[in-house]
């Protein structure tokens, strides 16, 4: 589905998201590691926060219940350019893909985040 990032200025940012439906209000900042994306989401620091990670493919090593920082995603929403539809590491235990969904996390993807990051 189609998805709007809206900031306060009334710039905007057309995506996709994996959910149906949803809207959601937050502080939005951005993380410029390559790794991390898991505990950034699970980090109970960025409640209610919308994070968009810079780096521009998402998932790439697979997601395992033990790298979350808590047992909940504290996100309001978080911005991606790609997700990676295949993970590699031999730690993982599910996709990104599944663990968003398992979370309910708005999602949206396909915005060049290191531009948005300027």
């Amino acid at each position: 589905m189609k998805a709007i990032l809206m900031l306060e200025d009334g710039e905007f940012f057309l995506g996709k998201t994996n959910c149906k439906t949803g809207e959601r209000i937050g502080e939005v900042f951005f993380d410029t590691r390559v790794v991390g994306y898991q505990e950034a989401i699970a980090d109970p620091a960025n409640a209610d926060k919308i994070l968009f990670l810079t780096y521009h493919l998402i998932g790439n090593y697979g997601c395992s219940q033990k790298f979350n920082e808590s047992q909940n995603v504290w996100l309001k929403g978080l911005v991606i350019k790609e997700k990676s539809p295949v993970f590699s590491n031999w730690q993982a235990k599910y996709s990104f893909d599944h663990f968003i969904r398992n979370y309910n996390l708005l999602t949206i993807e396909g915005l060049n985040t290191c531009s948005l990051a300027v």
